[in-house]
């Protein structure tokens, strides 16, 4: 058994070894809407909490806030002239993080916030879109059925269209009860109804296409 004698608590309570031990610290992040984000930590012993005003130095050409709720923002500070003159070197919020990102593999990248997410893959292509779980496909799936059952339906109206237009040339009377030219009226306006339906279908799909992961390789 180690026994420690008064003069080693005195030892540890000098100036120089608190403020070694000071010069970098993991506080909390609370408010981070200026240059100089608002930090809390604790003084150490018994000094209880403290709430310090402290420069982010973010990297050059990317800047980001940690989210106001939901998140665990935290920030490494270095004391680089005293405990006047501090600076955060590292941030991290940890509980967004794992939403968002803790599915990434290896030798892949995220950036991302509380909403979305861009993932540069370890195969090279960049996905963007809702989290690294989201379905690729579903929406563009969704968006190119709909493209295809227009593309048929104007296809088929096209055709309805002809073969009306050949009816009636084969109908100079214009009877409107003429077999050939009813028969080609009721495959026109089938084709019509056909192609309204297609057309809405296209609008919905391809109002939540551009909301899916865009793949670049």
């Amino acid at each position: 058994m180690t026994y420690r004698l008064p003069k080693d608590f005195a030892d540890e309570s000098k100036s120089i070894p608190r403020l070694l031990g000071g010069l970098i610290r993991r506080m909390a992040v609370t408010i981070s809407d200026a240059a100089r984000w608002q930090l809390l930590g604790q003084r150490g012993g018994q000094g209880g909490d403290e709430t310090v005003e402290v420069e982010n130095f973010s990297g050059i050409g990317f800047y980001a806030r940690p989210p106001s709720s939901g998140g665990k923002p935290e920030a490494i500070v270095a004391a680089i002239g005293g405990a006047k003159a501090q600076v955060i070197v590292a941030t991290r919020d940890e509980a967004t993080r794992a939403a968002m990102a803790g599915g990434i593999d290896d030798d892949e990248t995220a950036v991302y916030n509380s909403h979305a997410l861009l993932l540069v893959k370890a195969d090279g292509t960049i996905e963007v879109g809702s989290t690294p779980l989201a379905e690729p496909t579903l929406k563009a799936t969704t968006y190119r059925t709909a493209q295809t059952a227009l593309s048929t339906a104007m296809e088929a109206f096209a055709t309805a269209v002809g073969v009306f237009g050949t009816a009636v040339a084969a109908d100079p009377t214009m009877t409107p009860l003429h077999p050939i030219t009813c028969a080609a009226a009721t495959v026109l306006a089938a084709a019509g109804t056909a192609l309204a339906a297609a057309v809405v279908a296209f609008e919905s799909g391809s109002v939540t296409y551009p909301s899916t992961i865009a793949k670049v390789t």
